[in-house]
């Protein structure tokens, strides 16, 4: 099943998208700062748990949860479609997004919106 886990702060952003998702025949589900110290193989309901990397830790108490979407079970085909949509609906941009593989089905949404930060750094000081 396609699933599309989306962090905003903004009902309209995540409305507009759970529509997309509603036409084009994918679940969309609203990731919360609770969720955030979950494994994905957990959020999505996967009948197995992977194991995280060695340093994965809970998030901070006072963690404020970045605006993130993760998109499972996409084939570049679906992921062509959704974000044309999303792009069509005039949706704004979400800073940090990634697609699930078997790597990071064992990361917490906190882990990957880290890595993901991590990573933007890099390449904007480049």
């Amino acid at each position: 099943m396609k699933e599309v886990l989306i962090c905003t702060a903004s009902g309209d952003k995540f409305a507009s998208v759970r529509s997309v998702g509603d036409r084009l025949g994918f679940c969309v589900t609203r990731l919360d700062r609770a969720g955030f110290d979950t494994p994905f193989c957990k959020l999505l309901g996967l009948p197995v748990s992977l194991p995280g990397p060695e340093d994965l830790c809970p998030a901070p108490i006072l963690y404020n949860a970045p605006e993130l979407m993760v998109l499972h079970g996409f084939g570049s085909e679906d992921l062509d479609a959704f974000l044309k949509a999303y792009r069509e609906q005039g949706i704004a941009p979400t800073p940090l997004k990634a697609v699930t593989t078997l790597h990071n089905l064992g990361w917490t949404p906190y882990y990957l919106a880290e890595h993901l930060r991590e990573e933007a750094e890099r390449f904007s000081r480049s």
